[in-house]
């Protein structure tokens, strides 16, 4: 599964949660937003097959806080 802004914080919902548990690539994932808007704390992806591509100048997708969530995190120098 490839996951893409809101797509990729959809992506991480179901790998929490167990609804999916394939190989996923999420880039610039809306994971710290969408947690924020339920009033909820990301969940770190310890175990779940999972590797994230972050743009350095992303507005949208904040990187100390999205990098804390995940093992294998790539940064391009890009934007959202």
């Amino acid at each position: 599964v490839v996951g893409f802004s809101w797509g990729g914080g959809i992506a991480h919902r179901l790998l929490a949660s167990r609804g999916w548990r394939g190989p996923t690539l999420l880039l610039a994932p809306t994971t710290v937003a969408m947690a924020r808007c339920a009033l909820r704390s990301p969940q770190r992806l310890d175990e779940a097959r999972v590797r994230v591509v972050l743009a350095s100048d992303d507005g949208f997708v904040p990187r100390p806080a999205t990098e804390s969530l995940y093992e294998a995190v790539a940064v391009v120098h890009d934007d959202h």
